[in-house]
């Protein structure tokens, strides 16, 4: 018969590999769709009757939000759990990048936190200005912008390139499971 003990300590196990399909998954399927909706600038499954190029580019931008709003709010999911599971900062460089962009400050964290995750709106900090509630609000507006080959987020001083940053998000997620499953 099982301990108490053993049966913690296998649906911690558990539970990281419950994590690690997921966020792993989730990831590539969010990110893959957003490859797909930019490949032209407008999104290939887009359907409908747009009366204008303009009005089809407009959806299209919306479509890809959505992608990175969702590809975000699992990075946020992901931070939440590395931060449960004790990890510490990484020594490799381009590993420490991935760990502060994900913390505070962070463009990960900011982007998740202030635009997909409405903290801007339902839970505001002190030290955010009007001009981030504003360009949060405005988000539809005018905070995306092509740089020739891929869609940019711009808020407040902060941007994000999701095709440049996804491979270095799956480095990290890679080391980041790796240091779990030593403690578990």
């Amino acid at each position: 018969m099982q301990s108490d003990k053993q049966k913690g300590k296998f649906l911690s196990k558990l539970q990281i590999v419950s994590m690690e399909q997921r966020i792993k998954g989730a990831l590539e399927y969010h990110f893959f769709r957003y490859q797909t909706l930019e490949k032209e600038g407008h999104p290939v499954d887009l359907a409908g009757n747009f009366k204008s190029d303009n009005e089809r580019s407009e959806a299209a931008r919306n479509e890809i939000k959505y992608e990175l709003a969702a590809y975000l709010n699992q990075l946020g999911a992901f931070y939440h759990f590395i931060c449960s599971q004790d990890v510490t900062q990484p020594v490799d460089p381009d590993l420490k990048e991935t760990w502060y962009d994900l913390h505070k400050n962070g463009v990960l964290h900011f982007m998740d936190n202030k635009w997909s995750g409405h903290r801007s709106v339902d839970c505001p900090k002190k030290e955010d200005s009007d001009s981030v509630h504003t360009q949060i609000m405005f988000f539809d507006v005018g905070a995306t912008t092509w740089n020739g080959e891929h869609f940019m987020v711009n808020i407040h001083e902060k941007s994000l390139d999701l095709c440049d940053l996804h491979p270095k998000i799956k480095k990290f997620i890679n080391w980041a499971f790796k240091e779990i499953n030593k403690k578990a």
